[in-house]
């Protein structure tokens, strides 16, 4: 059996689309990107895509410069400045997560701590009223295709 994703991603976008212009809101995400991973760099141009086709305002804030990583404190002030800004509903902090510091994933820790948790719209934070994307994507998949394996729970 051939399964397609097309059409679940439309219906979502349209879905969006239309919550959106009914509550005639047009959110703001912030982007963290730590580093020049090019895989990663493709997921965000993808995020960036989807966020303009359904009417969601986006700002990418790249962290590196000439002199290579930033440090794990001037990320966490730019994360302290995103949670501040009430025109920012939502900060995602793209993976990997470099830092001048730590490994990625000491990194990505220890700044996923600092969202606040109703900006945290990529489910990192316990208090986050969000699931991270992977998994509300595979729990859209078997709802979609009717698949309810033995175990399936979410948390």
């Amino acid at each position: 059996m051939l399964y397609s994703c097309k059409p679940i991603l439309q219906r979502v976008k349209a879905n969006v689309t239309e919550d959106l212009r009914a509550l005639n809101l047009t959110p703001k995400v912030a982007i963290l990107v730590t580093g020049n991973d090019e895989p990663s760099a493709r997921y965000v141009r993808n995020k960036v895509r989807d966020f303009s086709e359904v009417g969601i305002d986006y700002e990418i804030i790249n962290t590196m410069s000439d002199k290579g990583y930033a440090s794990l404190d001037d990320i966490a002030d730019i994360i302290r400045t995103l949670n501040a800004d009430y025109r920012v509903h939502g900060i995602i902090i793209q993976r990997p997560v470099y830092t001048l510091e730590y490994s990625t994933q000491t990194s990505a820790l220890v700044l996923n701590r600092l969202i606040r948790f109703d900006k945290d719209i990529d489910g990192v934070t316990e208090q986050s009223g969000f699931l991270p994307p992977s998994v509300k994507g595979l729990q859209l998949l078997l709802d979609e295709w009717k698949i309810d394996p033995p175990g399936r729970h979410v948390t």
